[in-house]
């Protein structure tokens, strides 16, 4: 399976979405990943995490998943109350990690809100700055993928009151808001896959013609 996901990508990627495919560096790929939600709850946690990136790239791995609010056992709200700031060593570690990761070619996927957290955001307003504050914490990088809502049809959302997080049309609200914010770095490297890469066919590839093949 790795040998079919793994992608020699340079570092400073631009992650992309064509259609229905993921694209890295305008060459489409497949997202393997690994779910740590938790990954930067503190600074030890966070350096053992990246140091097993290598390892997990070894076998295909491509993709992070970590959460700003972090898991069941170990929740959190690193937000002000009004959602325009954000605790500072909590910003730096998801920067660290996504900096790790796009140094090894490789996706963060950055979750915002987790229905088990304590969430201390006032409104709706606050909820709206929170995901302009997260999205920001991103600012130069382009290997990540904003998740602004964990498992939107929970009964655990029923709790917060602040906003109506289990009615897609405002999650689609929300994801507007990061994409308008516009942060993330855009810039074209070539890249090359191994010729079975993500099974493409031929004339897919030709789509893309900064994809250039080979058969190592």
């Amino acid at each position: 399976l790795h040998t079919t996901l793994a992608a020699e990508i340079q570092p400073d990627m631009n992650l992309s979405i064509e259609g229905a495919s993921i694209l890295f560096d305008d060459c489409p790929q497949k997202l393997w990943g690994i779910r740590l939600a938790n990954g930067t709850r503190d600074d030890t946690t966070t350096k053992e995490l990246i140091g097993l990136l290598d390892e997990y790239r070894s076998y295909g791995v491509n993709t992070i998943t970590t959460f700003f609010m972090g898991c069941r056992e170990s929740a959190y709200d690193p937000f002000s109350p009004d959602g325009r700031q954000i605790d500072d060593d909590h910003a730096r570690r998801m920067r660290s990690l996504a900096q790790a990761l796009e140094d090894r070619g490789m996706v963060l996927v950055a979750g915002i809100f987790y229905q088990n957290a304590p969430i201390g955001l006032t409104d709706r307003s606050a909820i709206e700055n929170a995901i302009r504050t997260a999205t920001r914490t991103f600012a130069g990088f382009g290997n990540v993928i904003i998740n602004v809502v964990n498992e939107h049809n929970s009964s655990g959302w029923t709790k917060h009151g602040c906003y109506p997080f289990q009615d897609p049309d405002e999650i689609i609200h929300l994801c507007r808001i990061a994409k308008e914010e516009g942060v993330i770095r855009t810039r074209k490297v070539a890249c090359r896959l191994p010729s079975d890469a993500g099974k493409l066919s031929r004339s897919s590839l030709a789509q893309h013609p900064t994809c250039e093949e080979h058969n190592d």
